[in-house]
């Protein structure tokens, strides 16, 4: 009959028949809806990466023999349009070789036999991918592409999709949890009155339950009355205890009494004074163990309890020492490092912290009863510390770790009441108010002891006083303490301006510039990862290098918090950010032109050229496409972009242009005499250049092209905090105004508008995202400079 009730309780009815058939019910539309979810995402993506794979596809050719690719740029932005994935992909020849792209990719997937794109799942260097095959057939076999992305995007799109299904099925949910909360409020009633019964009860009323109880929760106050009549006999027992421990304490006194009336009755004077000496030492036994124990049980309330204040450390020594009994006091010197003009202020209890320090002179004075114990109050690279030293045995290495601990005591301490707790008290006393405690045994003997506590909020400083012997000094700066490293191929002309004012901004932060070339950034990153170290931030300019590093996953998620200062375009996978728009322009030298015959674009240079090659032979520089990484990623945009650009590097070849490495040797050219035009010059670097009035450096008015100058935070980086504050300050309105300064133009939104005011027309602006990484291919960089040296040398 009992069995048969209890299945038809509240709670069974309840619980099991609507909170199981609903939540069964809620997981299987849930699952239904994520099923239908993804299923529309991988279709939506797996279309984009299947035309990347046949726009790669259509791009192969035969050449003498030997199948060739020049991978689309546009086959890899496609897939980066509006997605944060990273990609990946290979091209294979018949014979199984790999022609470009990841060489590791794919080597699981068996060879294409079909010009459809076929998709499949699986991992690349750990990561999960979608991978999407495609092949081409030619006499010697089937060519395999091969294009990869990472499942990031597609994860996001799912979640949109699905979002709608999961807020209907939780609005269900929550109707029938309210309906269900509803139910069981009026069914469990009667519990209340067992509630109030309770509350209303004495504190020492631990009596059976007398209000009536539902059959359903009759077993749980069952259960509760015998918990009660436990702890009833629990607290006697406690109390007992309690009586014991009084009479415990009440032993070793009544032995000091019983030695005492034993000296009494000591007829000789030795005997009674033996007497003396054992009541003696029984009391300071007794009292030094009572007095810790009290001591330490104080401390846990007042800590528990008291709210921290500020507190003068140099303030409390002085109170310890002046308190110690006056035949110890001249054995402890006091000293404060700073000269005692500044305050030495840290947050805590006074009395706590009093009796820390207390602990620390008592253990010297103790255990180094014939030295001098030196205790000294000195400026912390964070705030105040107290150093306690004697001249004692000191502690073996072996057993420092323990020596905090509660009731431990080391070999040296036979013979010396104590209980243990001295040490244990100091750690406490440090651990709640954010300090530490330091042990070290002296070089010549002894023991130190570091109580080290932060500055207090209201005596933070900008720096530290001069410490003693320094005269009427005045408050320095304080030292730099965080060091940034940046690794950076870019000139000084855009990195110079922001590193001084971010400087200005942060004092205390040393950065230390690392320059390498364009092409070692990615090698050193690389080799530097693979040791779990890196620099705190890289820095460049051949944008399609840091594409590819981050792609490959070399960056960590430090500068995601920057996502909101950065437009859409200058942020991608919140990993890579760019601060700055660099772009080429033309240099002119006045003297050379009359202001009307100055071309304005690329069609006049042509026609000028065409006209007066004579005149200007030998009088032109540009920039070597071959070592320049900014100079090639212009030039390969402005093949994709200009019909007319091969006939302009044609033309140059005919008047026998010369070459430079870099911005500066052709500013130097120009500063000898040696050019009158200056083509695709980094506007940022043109530094003293664009300042005198011999020269003239202009926008093409037919189009601009623009480069992003970004950066991202490596994952092993340390120094988290400083890189990201110094993006951050680029990014910022300062920082932009600087890099607009510098002739680059502003990308963020804090930042001046790159269009204001300008006459010329829209900046082609080359957004960081997958579809440089087609730049990073061997033969589309070979076959691009191949054909500019051979237009450009041709004499």
């Amino acid at each position: 009959m009992a069995m048969r009730r209890a299945a038809e309780s509240i709670r069974s009815r309840v619980t099991v028949a609507a909170f199981l058939l609903l939540g069964l019910l809620s997981l299987v539309l849930l699952a239904a809806a994520w099923r239908s979810a993804t299923r529309a995402a991988d279709e939506a993506f797996d279309r984009v990466i299947g035309a990347s794979a046949l726009s790669i596809a259509d791009s192969l050719r035969v050449n003498e023999g030997r199948i060739q690719v020049e991978v689309p740029q546009a086959a890899l932005a496609m897939i980066g349009l509006r997605s944060s994935a990273r990609v990946f992909y290979r091209v294979v020849d018949p014979a199984g070789a790999s022609i470009a792209g990841h060489v590791t990719l794919g080597l699981e997937l068996p060879a294409a036999a079909s010009a459809d794109p076929v998709f499949s799942g699986g991992a690349f260097r750990g990561t999960p991918v979608r991978f999407a095959a495609a092949g081409r057939y030619f006499d010697s076999g089937w060519a395999s592409v091969i294009v990869a992305e990472t499942l990031e995007s597609r994860a996001a799109l799912a979640w949109r999709l699905f979002f709608p299904s999961l807020a209907a099925v939780l609005l269900v949910f929550v109707i029938a949890i309210a309906l269900i909360f509803v139910g069981l409020r009026r069914a469990f009633r009667p519990l209340a009155v067992i509630e109030d019964e309770l509350r209303l009860r004495a504190p020492t009323d631990l009596t059976a339950i007398a209000a009536p109880a539902p059959r359903e929760v009759s077993g749980l106050v069952a259960a509760l009355d015998d918990f009660m009549r436990r702890l009833q006999g629990t607290l006697d027992r406690v109390q007992n205890y309690a009586s014991h421990a009084a009479h415990e304490v009440r032993t070793p006194i009544a032995a000091i009494r019983a030695q005492a009336a034993a000296a009494q009755a000591e007829t000789s004077l030795s005997g009674a004074r033996r007497r003396l000496r054992r009541i003696e030492a029984n009391a300071e036994a007794a009292g030094q163990i009572v007095n810790q124990m009290l001591l330490d049980a104080s401390v846990q309330h007042r800590i528990g309890t008291r709210t921290a204040t500020s507190v003068d450390l140099a303030e409390l020594c002085r109170e310890v020492i002046d308190r110690l009994d006056p035949l110890l006091q001249p054995a402890v010197r006091l000293a404060q490092e700073d000269g005692g003009r500044e305050p030495c202020r840290v947050q805590g209890d006074p009395v706590v912290l009093r009796e820390a320090i207390r602990n620390l002179v008592d253990n010297a004075l103790k255990y180094a009863p014939s030295g001098i114990v030196s205790v000294a109050v000195r400026p912390s690279a964070a705030g105040w510390q107290v150093d306690v030293s004697d001249c004692g045995p000191g502690i073996p290495e072996d057993d420092m770790a323990r020596m905090t601990e509660r009731f431990s005591r080391g070999d040296a301490t036979v013979g010396i009441a104590g209980a243990g707790l001295g040490l244990h008290i100091v750690r406490q006393v440090a651990d709640a108010y954010g300090g530490r405690l330091e042990l070290a045994n002296r070089p010549e003997g002894g023991l130190s002891a570091r109580l080290a506590f932060n500055r207090a909020a209201a005596a933070c400083l900008a720096g530290l006083l001069l410490w003693a012997g320094a005269g009427a000094a005045e408050a320095q700066t304080a030292p730099a303490t965080v060091e940034l490293r940046l690794l950076s191929s870019l000139d000084q002309g855009l990195l110079g301006p922001l590193i001084a004012g971010f400087g200005k901004l942060r004092p205390d932060v040393r950065i230390i510039l690392e320059r390498v070339d364009s092409q070692l950034v990615l090698t050193r990153v690389q080799s530097q990862d693979a040791l779990g170290t890196s620099p705190d931030l890289v820095i460049g300019h051949a944008t399609d290098v840091l594409v590819e590093l981050v792609n490959d996953g070399y960056a960590g998620a430090a500068l995601a918090p920057l996502a909101a200062l950065a437009p859409a375009w200058a942020n991608w996978r919140n990993e890579l950010f760019a601060f700055g728009l660099d772009q080429g322009v033309f240099v002119y030298r006045k003297a050379a032109f009359q202001e009307e015959d100055m071309p304005r674009n690329r069609t006049d240079l042509i026609r000028l050229l065409d006209r007066s090659g004579d005149r200007f032979r030998g009088r032109i520089g540009t920039l070597d496409v071959g070592n320049n990484a900014f100079a090639h990623l212009l030039a390969s945009q402005e093949a994709r972009l200009s019909a007319s650009y091969w006939r302009l590097i044609r033309a140059f070849g005919s008047v026998e242009a010369r070459i430079y490495w870099s911005t500066d040797d052709l500013a130097e050219a120009f500063r000898r005499g040696e050019i009158d035009i200056g083509y695709n010059a980094i506007a940022s670097e043109l530094g003293g250049l664009r300042a005198d009035g011999r020269f003239a450096a202009v926008e093409a008015d037919d189009f601009r092209l623009a480069f992003p100058r970004a950066a991202f935070a490596p994952r092993h980086a340390r120094a988290v905090e400083p890189a990201l504050a110094f993006l951050r300050y680029a990014l910022s309105a300062e920082g932009q105004e600087t890099v607009a300064r510098t002739g680059a133009d502003a990308v963020s939104r804090a930042g001046p508008r790159a269009e204001a005011g300008r006459s010329s027309p829209p900046v082609q602006r080359i957004g960081i995202g997958p579809g440089l990484l087609a730049l990073r291919d061997l033969h589309t960089r070979s076959t691009l400079m191949e054909t500019w040296l051979q237009l450009i040398l041709t004499r």
